[in-house]
């Protein structure tokens, strides 16, 4: 399947995979299937690492807030709720004012 996907041949799909496990990075199953191996977690960290989310998102929220003469924010879900990650105010004094009363209504306090 994957040769087929891919365009190479069985014989290199195989090798390159032999050398994955090898590395750690894929692991075969019992059963002759293939799942990403521990060593994989490695090069998420890495990738995670050296990504900053806030170089990406805050000159787009900077425009977007540019653009619509508003409040602008990025929010990251967390189970089932909702965490602000970035927010740009571009009327703080209404925009506190509003998200306190969000904040309350979200507690039920009112």
């Amino acid at each position: 399947m994957l040769a087929a996907e891919t365009g190479l041949y069985e014989s290199t799909v195989l090798r390159i995979l032999d050398s994955l496990i090898l590395g750690g990075y894929v692991k075969r199953l019992s059963d002759d299937r293939y799942v990403v191996g521990p060593k994989a977690l490695i090069l998420s960290e890495m990738y995670l690492r050296s990504f900053n989310l806030a170089d990406y998102v805050l000159p787009r929220l900077r425009q977007l807030v540019s653009d619509a003469g508003e409040c602008a924010g990025l929010y990251v879900r967390e189970k089932d709720q909702r965490v602000c990650a970035n927010t740009l105010i571009t009327k703080p004094v209404e925009h506190i004012k509003i998200f306190l009363q969000t904040f309350a209504i979200l507690l039920n306090l009112r």
